[in-house]
């Protein structure tokens, strides 16, 4: 494909995508890329996050592909011909920067089979040989062997795409501005006040057709005129506000996730599992809470403004008044629920809080807390959640129910001098009727959004810590610098004049530490508990930075290597209770901190160290061997096997340093022995902390 960049010009045509989709400036540069696939990908990895963009490499079944690639701008696709800078799709053709930065389209059926070539390749000459020696016709041995390509490339997918997105930490302005939030909003917006005008004006129609004295053709004609049309924009509104609820979600969601992932851990630690669980709970509510109740509230207080705009119209004064004093009882009534909402908010963390803290500390609750005492205080707790809960139902109730039922009464009232004196067209109080009807039902959207939107600033004081946390961006470094070798003059690790003290807490846990391992030494650090061993730990796997001091690996500082040049120096193995079995394949567990999705020598990476360390019964007993799923839901680890299966993580990312906290202390003399034995083999440097 001429229209292809060179391989190693793949900088270029990120930044050249990157740049018309508005996610960078022209001006960058990411410098040269190697020309091998693997490498190339882990390049890319580099450079996104060092020119302020997010790299996804996705892999994508063959039977999607053509779809997928139609929804991938802005993306790099690399084919054996080259790199394709992909800046959109239209008509099943995608649209592509050449080198030059002219447009170009590529036929995505041009594209498939480009991509496919490879493994079309493959699959012929395999579907060739296993019919060799068939007794077949040359049209009949045609259509097998293209039966059986078919066949495995529909099993088969297909990997080199690379997704550009905005990184996490760009502000939400910017995200909502890529999904054009704002524009779709004012046109929605735009869209519901023509619908109610129209579906007001019906009203209208109808009044002067059948209120008249006698019945019109004509006014009925525009009656049915207006109420279809009216009704028609009303579904498209609904239709329309559920694709921006749907976006707004995802960014949202978005956020949240990746503010999770960058929450210090510390943070974590001190607030206790409970309050977690409770900010978790949070967290789900407030998307269907903001969004929703966002949108809801918004058109149906375009409803209750146009609603009174008619009623001023109609000469409907009396009723503009008893709207007014009604919306006056409803800012009360959210005042009050404010004030209830949130002593219930702060009643129903706090139980649950003690609650998931109880749950896990029972067994020491039951040897050595006073059941009596503790009974007594659960049972207070309980008494007064109750108690919140009933004065938050009495306030949803004054919101929700009495003030938009006081609506309709107040505006027949109103309503009543003229229909009583007869000062008032029919026309006019067919459109003030309609009007106090839209309004009615506007109300009670209004009142039902404004207490979702309470709800969302309540919820929101507890998820705010991950929104913002979100906003702090990783450490990044050019490509050449993250991915450059170790220097074999300089120790693989060095620790100069390092100090560090836990938040809270007056004296340094390391204090002037100082410490150089040279390349291909093992060093054991025995001390006894609280004395610092973890700390060290995480200091020297980027986790932590000291307060003061230096921490090098292989001559250069975190900074320099950026956070995912330095976990390629250093590979960490918490304590047993910090690491983690994810709900997945043992294969994926495996590899999470090597790459994935995986190559054949992944896998056979995988195997072999899984018999190094004995996992080969586990392996036997798994029906699906590496592709069993284990984790929460899946095949259940004994405590030995879940720290080998973290040791064998730890070892297969084939880092300079390897640093392991207390792995061995779960495991027999017997497994312990292979593990050292797999440790002294696998890991170029090693430093072990144990207890005395």
């Amino acid at each position: 494909m001429t229209v292809a960049w060179p391989v190693e010009r793949a900088g270029d045509a990120l930044v050249a995508v990157a740049a018309h989709a508005g996610l960078v400036e022209t001006d960058r540069h990411a410098g040269e890329a190697p020309s091998e696939g693997p490498a190339l990908l882990r390049w890319l990895e580099d450079a996104g996050p060092h020119l302020g963009l997010e790299i996804d490499p996705v892999e994508v079944p063959f039977s999607e592909l053509a779809t997928s690639l139609a929804h991938a701008s802005p993306a790099l696709i690399t084919t054996p011909s080259g790199v394709l800078a992909v800046i959109g799709a239209r008509r099943h053709r995608l649209v592509v920067l050449d080198p030059t930065l002219q447009r170009r389209e590529l036929a995505i059926s041009d594209v498939v089979s480009e991509l496919a070539r490879e493994a079309t390749a493959t699959a012929t000459t395999t579907a060739t040989a296993t019919l060799a020696n068939a007794q077949l016709s040359t049209a009949s041995r045609d259509r097998a062997v293209a039966a059986l390509v078919a066949a495995a490339l529909k099993r088969s997918s297909v990997g080199g795409i690379v997704l550009v997105r905005r990184p996490p930490e760009a502000t939400a302005g910017m995200h909502a501005r890529d999904l054009r939030l704002a524009p779709r909003l004012v046109g929605l917006v735009a869209l519901h006040v023509v619908s109610q005008l129209l579906w007001l004006g019906s009203w209208w129609a109808i009044g002067h057709a059948v209120l008249g004295g006698a019945v019109s053709a004509g006014w009925l004609a525009a009656w049915a005129l207006l109420l279809a049309s009216g009704t028609a924009g009303k579904a498209l509104v609904g239709w329309w506000s559920g694709h921006i609820a749907l976006d707004a979600g995802m960014l949202l969601s978005q956020r949240l996730f990746a503010g999770v992932l960058r929450l210090d851990p510390d943070v974590l630690r001190r607030e206790g599992i409970g309050a977690s669980f409770g900010r978790v709970l949070e967290s789900a509510a407030i998307q269907q809470l903001a969004v929703g109740g966002g949108l809801g509230a918004l058109l149906a207080a375009i409803e209750v403004v146009l609603a009174a705009l008619v009623l001023v119209a109609a000469g409907g004064i009396a009723n503009v008044l008893a709207l007014v004093l009604v919306l006056a009882a409803g800012a009360l009534a959210v005042r009050s629920y404010v004030r209830e909402r949130r002593a219930w908010t702060a009643t129903r963390l706090a139980l649950t809080h003690g609650l998931v803290e109880g749950m896990l500390g029972h067994a020491t609750r039951l040897a050595q807390g006073d059941a009596t005492a503790l009974a007594d205080r659960e049972d207070r707790g309980l008494a007064t959640y109750q108690a919140k809960s009933e004065d938050l139902d009495r306030a949803a109730w004054r919101l929700s129910v009495l003030v938009p039922l006081s609506w309709p009464i107040a505006g027949t009232v109103a309503l009543a001098p003229a229909l009583l004196l007869g000062t008032t067209s029919t026309g006019s109080l067919a459109a003030i009727l309609g009007g106090v009807l839209v309004a009615a039902e506007a109300l009670s959207r209004l009142t039902a959004g404004a207490a979702r939107l309470v709800d969302t600033a309540i919820a929101w004081d507890s998820i705010r810590e991950l929104f913002d946390a979100a906003a702090t961006p990783p450490d990044t470094a050019p490509p050449a610098l993250a991915q450059a070798v170790s220097s074999p003059s300089a120790p693989a690790l060095t620790l100069r004049g390092v100090s560090f003290r836990h938040a809270g807490r007056g004296a340094p846990v390391l204090a002037g530490c100082d410490l150089a391992v040279g390349h291909g030494e093992r060093v054991l650090v025995d001390a006894p508990s609280g004395s610092g061993k973890s700390t060290l730990a995480a200091l020297v796997a980027g986790l932590r930075r000291p307060d003061s001091g230096l921490v090098l690996a292989g001559g250069l500082d975190r900074a320099s290597l950026g956070a995912q040049g330095w976990r390629r120096r250093v590979a960490y193995a918490p304590q047993f209770h910090d690491d983690h079995v994810f709900t997945g394949t043992l294969l994926f567990n495996l590899l999470v901190g090597r790459a994935w999705p995986p190559s054949d020598a992944d896998i056979a990476a995988a195997e072999a160290v899984c018999h190094e360390l004995g996992l080969d019964g586990v392996l036997h007993r798994m029906p699906a061997g590496l592709l069993e799923q284990v984790g929460e839901t899946g095949w259940q680890l004994s405590h030995g096997e879940r720290s080998r299966l973290f040791l064998a993580r730890t070892l297969l990312q084939q880092a300079s340093v390897t640093v392991l906290d207390e792995s061995f202390a779960a495991l027999d003399p017997e497994n312990q022995k292979l593990a050292l034995a797999c440790l002294a083999a696998r890991a170029k440097t090693a430093i072990v902390i144990a207890h005395p």
